[in-house]
């Protein structure tokens, strides 16, 4: 098995568009053949904030090819991969010798509970006897729990030599506490307008916005970075004490994760993923969801609390110390598509009938 497709909604600045560039870095390095294949053609200016762009440009001949699903018609890949609700009901366009699916959330719950039909149109990516991979032990729990399936997991890895404590864009001054939320501002699940309130309601002394949403300037906000590349991150990250991420969904999410690489703790809800690596009170702050008064007087607390504040800054850079690069992390990743290929049971056609039958219903409810 050699020639290895994922398929990707788009390569905008995402968290798990990030994992997939990883993972197919190592992968092309290996001697894989690396595809990925969009709705739309992908220029190297559209992936300059990921090292992926780097690499392309530092290796001639580096197996990596970008197709869209119009220049399908001769090629076959020995795995196709989707990486998205939405690029499983395009696998089958895709001519391959097995099809597999790379979960990175139960992306069902990216949508309001009143969206029944759209919900149900996702849940159903999950329900074929498929090979699946996961990066986190509760997306493989909730797989098995309901449809079951048993899914290895590869947990995301991180890049050592880009995350680490850097010279700061900003000294701060003594005894000031700067806060650092980050996201995309019209991502409703991401929360970010509320999490950018909550923090000017509390005695932060200064509010950092990361985003890859396209702006200079929103209320409230000291200092707007947005769409950066990936080397420059760090430099942000090692600016701020404490990264507060009030999500409602996540995978397996990266942010606090590359905080503590960088020196910083975090203040986080109980988002589903969030105990693959913070512990409350040890590395950073758990808070119950939508508990915006008590992250107030968290952020109050360390502002007034040094000593808590630097415990948990030690606390996270002592998590940071054991947790795996991405060469580690893919290694597992590699292993886990020959684990989904021995599951798979899924041939072409019944994947094709089955896309086919949800995405009308898709459509029909959507017109």
């Amino acid at each position: 098995m050699r020639k290895i497709a994922f398929l990707i909604g788009g390569v905008e600045i995402s968290g798990g568009i990030n994992v997939i560039f990883q993972h197919a870095i190592y992968l092309a390095q290996q001697g894989y053949e690396i595809s990925f294949i969009s709705i739309k053609p992908v220029y190297p200016s559209d992936i300059h904030w990921h090292p992926l762009y780097n690499f392309i440009k530092e290796h001639d001949h580096c197996n990596i090819t970008w197709y869209t699903f119009n220049d399908l018609d001769d090629v076959c890949f020995d795995v196709a991969i989707a990486t998205w609700w939405r690029t499983f009901f395009n696998l089958w366009k895709v001519k391959a010798t097995y099809y597999t699916y790379f979960v990175q959330s139960i992306e069902s719950r990216f949508y309001p509970q009143n969206e029944v039909a759209l919900r149900s149109v996702v849940e159903s990516t999950y329900e074929l006897d498929m090979g699946y991979i996961t990066e986190c032990n509760w997306i493989s729990q909730y797989l098995l729990d309901n449809y079951n399936h048993k899914v290895p997991i590869a947990r995301n890895g991180i890049d050592k030599q880009i995350f680490r404590e850097v010279k700061a864009f900003r000294d701060r001054s003594e005894n000031k506490l700067r806060v650092l939320v980050e996201g995309p501002v019209d991502v409703h699940f991401k929360n970010i307008p509320s999490t950018i309130s909550v923090v000017g309601r509390s005695l932060a002394d200064e509010l950092w916005l990361l985003t890859p949403s396209d702006i200079n300037h929103i209320q409230g906000v000291d200092k707007v970075y947005s769409k950066i590349p990936i080397c420059y991150t760090p430099a942000v990250y090692s600016s701020c004490d404490v990264i507060v991420k009030l999500s409602y969904v996540e995978g397996m999410f990266g942010p606090p994760l590359e905080m503590f690489h960088c020196g910083g703790t975090c203040i986080v809800y109980n988002v589903t993923g969030y105990d693959e690596y913070i512990k409350h009170q040890e590395n950073g702050i758990v808070v119950d969801t939508d508990a915006e008064d008590e992250v107030i007087q968290c952020i109050n607390e360390l502002k007034g609390n040094e000593e808590l504040l630097q415990r948990l800054k030690n606390g996270a850079l002592a998590t940071a110390a054991t947790w795996p690069d991405w060469p580690t992390s893919s290694q597992i990743f590699e292993k886990a598509i020959y684990k989904a290929v021995e599951e798979t049971a899924v041939s072409h056609q019944l994947l094709r009938t089955f896309a086919k039958r949800i995405w009308h219903i898709y459509e029909y409810k959507h017109t």
